[in-house]
């Protein structure tokens, strides 16, 4: 049997620690917390502050600073972390995000700027995340879109507005056109219409669209816009206008949820449909 020298031992011991340390790593910054295992993750939860602090290692791929008193979002904040797949700034103070803020981000695929203040998506806000697959603004005050800001996420298939100040479907069209958008959330807006002869493009790959709105007041098909529609949601005040021209608008729906409209306003359907009032 072969006996193994300490010194070899110690070193084989050695090796052995520096595997399981590569594995998965844990420790602590100056304001946030830092994890190795698949990815490099840094949390930086609930701390007042007021920036991204300067020690946050530049190849991490997920950064977390929600819930701190962030106010806006400039060119150096964020551009510096070019292997970021997932960035969340939920529950801050956001009210602003600097034109191409975003711009060396090419690996995002997660944007969480939930439960903030911002009011105004400007036109360049969003240019470098053509590999973003999931877009969070739920709870801000939206009121303000340009009029292609989404346009440069062309991965984009899923993107949630609820709870904002929207007055104008037809503000929120280019989200429609992306090539890979699947699931839109509207609700808790301001618009009244949803109205094909109001909405500037010919047909849309969306598959769920969820509009629950008591200001909603008509949903009127005269084209056939939403080919792909398996999944709608609808919310209405007390006066409610359903109009479809054809049944083949809608020919591929199997989940139709009414909320709180007027089912006398519906037409006969050979569509199978599960229909819910509330």
């Amino acid at each position: 049997m072969m006996r193994v020298k300490p010194a070899m031992f110690l070193t084989l011991l050695l090796v052995q620690m520096s595997l399981s340390f590569d594995c998965f790593l844990s420790f602590t910054l100056k304001n946030c917390s830092m994890t190795f295992s698949d990815t490099v993750t840094v949390m930086c939860l609930n701390g007042h502050l007021q920036k991204i602090p300067d020690d946050v290692p530049l190849n991490c791929e997920v950064l977390d600073v929600s819930s701190n008193q962030i106010t806006e979002i400039k060119r150096p904040d964020v551009n510096r972390f070019t292997q970021l797949t997932v960035l969340r700034f939920t529950r801050n103070l956001l009210l602003r995000i600097e034109d191409e803020a975003f711009v060396k981000l090419q690996k995002l695929k997660t944007l969480d700027l939930s439960h903030n203040k911002i009011s105004n998506l400007t036109q360049s806000m969003f240019v470098g995340l053509s590999q973003l697959v999931s877009l969070n603004l739920f709870s801000n005050r939206i009121s303000q879109i340009a009029p292609n800001v989404f346009q440069p996420l062309s991965s984009l298939t899923r993107v949630i507005l609820n709870e904002n100040l929207i007055t104008n479907l037809t503000d929120t069209a280019t989200l429609f056109t992306l090539p890979n958008i699947k699931i839109i959330f509207l609700n808790t807006n301001r618009f009244t219409s949803i109205n094909s002869d109001h909405l500037p493009f010919n047909s849309s790959n969306v598959t769920t669209l969820s509009l629950l709105s008591k200001s909603l007041r008509e949903f009127i098909l005269k084209r056939d816009i939403f080919p792909n529609l398996s999944s709608l949601n609808l919310k209405a005040g007390k006066f409610f206008d359903w109009r479809v021209n054809s049944d083949a608008y809608l020919n591929r729906l199997t989940h139709l949820s009414l909320v709180k409209v007027n089912l006398s306003s519906l037409a006969p359907s050979s569509t199978a449909l599960s229909l819910y009032r509330i």
